[in-house]
């Protein structure tokens, strides 16, 4: 049983664009939808450590290891020289202007070594003493002056040496507020990802959805928390519906539509909070199999299925774990409400009889956590075609299609899958040719979605 209670593995990669290709779907932003949440949770070894600084290893670092100035380096008074040698530098992207805490996880034990300066895109620097240190050891403390307001676009964070000896252990960005706690949390900037891109064929025997990113039935609500994938989660607090759906489409139900996938065996999985006896269970239905009342562990004794937390539980009928025989092509995924109180917050559909560990790949088919159905791929119907590229300032894309008419949405994510601008067109003839201003954009690797009411397709491109 996977518990996050344990966090020994890497699972977010340091450039987080290759994760963008694993997913062929995209929600359009509804209108008067609030913005979405934003959580992010990084490794401080895994930032751009200053050559002055050293890191080291402990069991009780998130991930195994913290940083720490090099000995007999401080600077009590002033700000050392403001060189990459003297900071450790976090950087990320953000999709929306909107007012940011910063945390971080440190260790300071003693008046003298619990400081650090501290500074917000290239801002002033800030001395942050107050309660950095804890007599007990590590611990999540509040950045000075936090919340910060930022502009959509980067955002990079400096911790430079003030006082020796206080440890650097992980940071949380995030525009909810919220305590962090622990350290079983994702890091995204540590950790290797396959690239779907170029490895298609990697790819094509699994689905990750996250549980928000469904066609919602009016007795669902989302819920948000920093500590889930995405940001968030679904729970329907109705009362009980034990008896099985008499079919679908209901308001008591989510509608999930997968990517394109190849035929094979496949196992259903729900990252899930199972909280107690009577909030553990839903009624679960692939295509037109049968609805499936899942509620009981994977033993030979029925146990009544319950977790610590969040966890991933396999999906099953009676007996030994649910197998699904699936075609090639797109599938549809129900979840219905069984009991009253049990959280839904990712799935994963794979021909892998293995239980995914954390949170597992991120998923771009979500961007506004609404209850939108995800849309399948035109990519293998579509001609998509962006130019220059690298570009420094205009980005002309044309796509060649019989499929789509109509108004089309191109969005440009970047790296980290948060939306940096978005156009509406009206595409008339078969081919639509237009332009994109990306000369605000930030150095690096982004990805151009454009989306319609028959599907999306994407292409990436560098900006130099």
């Amino acid at each position: 049983m996977m518990n996050f209670n344990s966090y020994t593995n890497r699972v977010f990669p340091i450039f987080l664009f290759i994760a963008l290709f694993s997913s062929f779907a995209l929600l359009a932003k509804s209108e008067g939808a609030t913005a979405v949440p934003f959580a992010a949770y990084m490794e401080a070894e895994c930032a751009t450590v200053g050559e002055n600084w050293l890191t080291e290893e402990s069991e009780e670092a998130s991930n195994g290891s913290y940083v720490v100035i090099g000995e007999n380096l401080r600077s009590v008074d002033v700000v050392p020289d403001d060189v990459p040698a003297n900071y450790v530098r976090f950087t990320l992207n953000v999709q929306e202007m909107d007012e940011y805490f910063i945390w971080g996880r440190v260790e300071g034990q003693a008046p003298d070594n619990d400081s650090f300066w501290v500074r917000v895109n290239g801002g002033d620097w800030v001395r942050w003493s107050r309660r950095v240190g804890d007599e007990d050891g590590w611990a999540w403390r509040q950045i000075t002056n936090s919340p910060y307001t930022v502009e959509a676009g980067e955002m990079t964070i400096d911790f430079a040496y003030r006082e020796r000896n206080t440890k650097l252990d992980k940071i949380l960005v995030t525009t909810l507020n919220i305590t962090p706690t622990g350290i079983d949390q994702p890091a995204f900037n540590c950790g290797d990802q396959t690239d779907c891109e170029r490895n298609p064929e990697a790819c094509a025997d699994q689905v990750w959805i996250e549980g928000e990113c469904g066609d919602l039935g009016s007795e669902w609500s989302y819920q948000k928390n920093a500590n889930v994938s995405n940001g968030g989660y679904v729970v329907s607090r109705l009362a009980a519906n034990i008896t099985e759906p008499a079919g679908t489409g209901l308001p008591g139900q989510i509608t999930y539509t997968t990517k394109e996938i190849s035929a094979g065996t496949y196992y259903l999985n729900f990252l899930m909070n199972a909280r107690g006896d009577d909030s553990n269970s839903f009624w679960v239905k692939v295509d037109d199999n049968p609805w499936i009342n899942f509620g009981t562990e994977l033993d030979d004794d029925d146990s009544t299925l319950l977790t610590d937390g969040f966890e991933w539980k396999r999906v099953r009928a009676e007996g030994d774990s649910t197998k699904f025989e699936l075609e090639a092509g797109f599938h549809t995924i129900y979840v219905a409400r069984r009991e009253s109180g049990a959280y839904l917050d990712k799935i994963f559909m794979s021909q892998k009889d293995t239980l995914p560990t954390q949170f597992g790949s991120y998923v771009l088919g979500c961007m506004e956590n609404e209850a939108t159905p995800v849309r399948p791929s035109l990519d293998m119907e579509a001609s998509l075609e962006v130019y220059p590229n690298p570009v420094a300032e205009r980005l002309t894309f044309s796509m060649t299609t019989d499929e789509v008419s109509g108004r089309v949405e191109a969005a440009v994510f970047d790296f980290s899958g948060r939306r940096m601008q978005v156009r509406a067109f009206d595409k008339g003839n078969r081919t639509l040719t237009d332009d994109l201003d990306v000369s605000n954009l930030p150095k690096g690797v982004y990805q151009l979605v454009l989306t319609s009411e028959r599907g999306v397709v994407s292409r990436n491109f560098v900006k130099l």
